[in-house]
């Protein structure tokens, strides 16, 4: 049954369940058997089983209550985007609580994304780090990132399962150099098969795509951020003083 190649045991699960609600094999009301019984119906591990179980609470899909059981709630995954936009850093302050988990380091050029092209004065090579963001202890991240670092800074001898709290701390750091100025923008779709998976979402779910631009005086680009956020696990929070002086 779960023999699709390239994709997490437990995201295989939880489409499972999917199409059992979808087939009527499953019902909003119906108990589902208890963790031990239920993975080895299916032929998994119990810890497996509560990474799906954890990750179809999330889409509002089943509720664990102790000792009363895993109830399915929905037949279809709720919609639940809400985050509120602003504040200086806003999204970025996520480095403070959690950490980068690095999955590829790679040196591209400006074609790797579009978005660079206007920075190609700047820096022709670019130090690409791809991770995605989680806070300790907890089995699913939150953030996938691919992070672009300007040649003239990116000796920073990162490798591959390396889990840096910030890489623009890293650089000032490695330099000496102080953040001046921090360019984001904000926008919603839906998420790819890849970055689904990484995040242990669903395919098509609904996400915030960000991005941000770090620069070191007001036109000199440190690095620019392309992130993707799971819009359930996510807020960012904006306390602006919008008084008109007298």
């Amino acid at each position: 049954m779960f023999n699709k190649p390239n994709k997490a045991l437990y995201l295989k699960l939880v489409d499972d369940v999917l199409l059992k609600l979808t087939t009527s094999q499953f019902k909003v009301g119906d108990r589902l058997p208890p963790e031990a019984e239920y993975a080895a119906s299916l032929g998994v591990s119990r810890s497996t089983l509560r990474l799906a179980f954890a990750r179809l609470e999330q889409l509002g899909i089943l509720k664990r209550r102790k000792r009363g059981g895993t109830e399915i709630i929905s037949a279809k995954p709720v919609s639940r985007f809400s985050m509120k936009i602003g504040g200086n850093y806003n999204w970025l302050n996520t480095t403070r609580e959690t950490f980068f988990e690095i999955s590829e380091v790679k040196s591209v050029g400006c074609e790797d994304n579009e978005a660079l092209e206007k920075f190609s004065d700047e820096s022709k090579i670019w130090l690409r780090c791809t991770g995605v963001r989680r806070y300790a202890g907890e089995p699913l991240p939150f953030i996938w990132s691919q992070i672009y670092v300007a040649e003239n800074f990116s000796d920073l001898n990162l490798k591959v399962g390396d889990t840096p709290n910030s890489l623009n701390a890293l650089i000032e750091e490695r330099y000496g150099l102080t953040l001046h100025r921090v360019v984001q923008s904000y926008s919603a779709k839906k998420c790819s098969e890849s970055i689904a998976e990484a995040l242990g979402l669903v395919k098509g779910s609904a996400v915030v795509s960000a991005s941000a631009e770090l620069y070191k005086h007001k036109n000199e680009l440190l690095l620019y951020l392309n992130s993707v956020f799971d819009s359930k696990r996510f807020k960012v929070t904006t306390d602006v003083d919008v008084t008109t002086p007298h």
